[in-house]
């Protein structure tokens, strides 16, 4: 997907990356804003090959990468820093304090829990982000917002690129798939992620990137409807449900053609107090 536009600045071009599910685990996008000399490159992928593949995009179009923006603490959205940095020494990498204290505060378990899964793909180190003192970021002229972080949850925020009317929905959008809420185990946090979606809608986006999807890239807004949607019926169904077992049949009969049922599986037990995650 590219969406381009012409600005009083400089144009700027944005490309999405996704590997696809059968190529990788937790499969994530990353976003790359293009300038005429330059790129700004949004999160950096879980495994080292997919980061690499974002180092040959890079490589490939001749431009300068001098900053990485990680929008998210999960290990997902910044495990591949090593290899891009590695790359690109001269790329500053930064976050928001939030998300910065996420990863500071989790590194090391998730480290733990999930190098085994990726065997020769884990990260050969953890690449640390700068914190940001601004509440959005300046690429090439342009100014882009960063949303959600004067909620209750500022760890968990989207990009707004005014000119290019699009929202990166980061961590809070997902699309075509079972939504992960393990991470959401309190009544306000998934109350706040409700009230961020609805804040998204208003801004009217024209396109909508989701942090996870399956499938094909959604048009439009229909990645934030599909996510608010969802919580709205996973609240529901989480209500009445006696257990895990009941809450994800409930899930599947609302949405049976859905994959990701282990996120399904593993959220149900976690917001029914089955199971501990950190």
């Amino acid at each position: 997907m590219v969406v381009t536009e012409a600005l009083a600045a400089e144009p700027i071009q944005l490309e999405t990356y996704k590997p696809t599910a059968a190529e990788t685990i937790f499969p994530v996008t990353s976003n790359l804003i293009w300038a005429e000399n330059e790129v700004l490159l949004i999160d950096a992928q879980f495994a080292a090959r997919d980061a690499q593949a974002l180092v040959k995009k890079i490589k490939d179009s001749g431009k300068s990468l001098n900053t990485i923006y990680i929008s998210h603490g999960d290990p997902d959205f910044y495990f591949g820093l090593a290899v891009i940095t590695d790359a690109f020494p001269e790329a500053k990498v930064v976050a928001t304090p939030a998300v910065v204290q996420h990863i500071q505060q989790t590194q090391v378990t998730k480290l733990a829990h999930w190098g085994p899964e990726l065997g020769t793909q884990e990260p050969a180190r953890i690449v640390t982000p700068e914190p940001l003192t601004e509440d959005h970021l300046q690429f090439a002229g342009h100014r882009i917002d960063i949303i959600g972080l004067t909620s209750a949850t500022p760890e968990r925020t989207s990009l707004w690129l005014p000119e290019l009317k699009t929202v990166l929905g980061g961590v809070l959008v997902d699309a075509g798939e079972h939504v992960w809420l393990a991470d959401t185990q309190t009544l306000e946090s998934r109350k706040t992620w409700v009230q961020l979606l609805d804040q998204l809608l208003a801004l009217q986006p024209e396109q909508v990137i989701p942090g996870h999807y399956s499938g094909t890239l959604p048009q439009g807004d229909a990645a934030l409807r599909f996510t608010k949607e969802y919580l709205t019926t996973f609240e529901q169904e989480l209500t009445q449900a006696s257990n895990a077992d009941q809450l994800i049949q409930a899930m599947q009969q609302h949405y049976p053609q859905l994959p990701g049922k282990e996120a399904l599986a593993l959220s149900a037990k976690v917001l029914k107090g089955e199971m501990e995650w950190e």
